[in-house]
């Protein structure tokens, strides 16, 4: 599942808002797994793993502690990269095919890593829109000369797209709306 919209600074490029990719075992289709990923989540890391799984010691913790109850375990949003670094698809399809769990196709391989290559160059485009100075220093230390903008625009939206964005903060197009809400008459 993926939810894409425009991105939220300059609405001109195609973004995740939130993904699930679940690895479903057996006929009864029973998730072992899923990588989740939500943009701007609250409470969690926005790109993590779950792991529908038990393991005793951790769960004598939870209990100890009052934390997540009985199968804990699956509770727990597993950090995987953040935004821009969560891996792709073709790393759990890769994964699946190394480990012998799935029968690969022909030519997988060359597959597997032009998509991923895709996906990860669109990630790398991303993190240089968000924070050019970063890019403009580690291409400068290359040998690279860059000049910046002479658009002032330019500079006023560079500088809201690299703005540190408080946890919990959603920008104003995103909020999600009460189900059931009425305008009053």
């Amino acid at each position: 599942m993926c939810r894409l919209n425009l991105d939220e600074d300059e609405g001109t490029f195609l973004t995740v808002q939130a993904s699930v990719c679940s690895l479903l075992v057996g006929d009864e289709k029973i998730e072992l797994l899923h990588y989740d990923y939500e943009r701007n989540k609250a409470r969690y890391t926005e790109a993590h793993i779950q792991v529908n799984a038990r393991h005793e010691a951790f769960e004598r913790y939870l209990a100890e502690t009052r934390k997540k109850g009985i199968n804990g375990l699956n509770k727990i949003h597993l950090p995987v990269g953040g935004r821009r670094f969560r891996p792709a698809l073709e790393d759990l399809l890769e994964c699946l095919i190394v480990e012998d769990l799935v029968a690969p196709k022909n030519d997988w391989e060359t597959t597997l890593n032009q998509s991923r290559d895709r996906y990860r160059r669109k990630q790398a485009a991303a993190v240089v829109r968000r924070d050019p100075t970063c890019a403009v220093e580690e291409l400068e230390r290359l040998g690279y000369q860059v000049s910046p903008p002479g658009d002032a625009n330019r500079r006023t939206l560079l500088d809201r797209l690299v703005r540190p964005r408080q946890r919990g903060d959603v920008p104003d197009g995103e909020r999600q709306k009460p189900r059931n809400s009425r305008r009053r008459r």
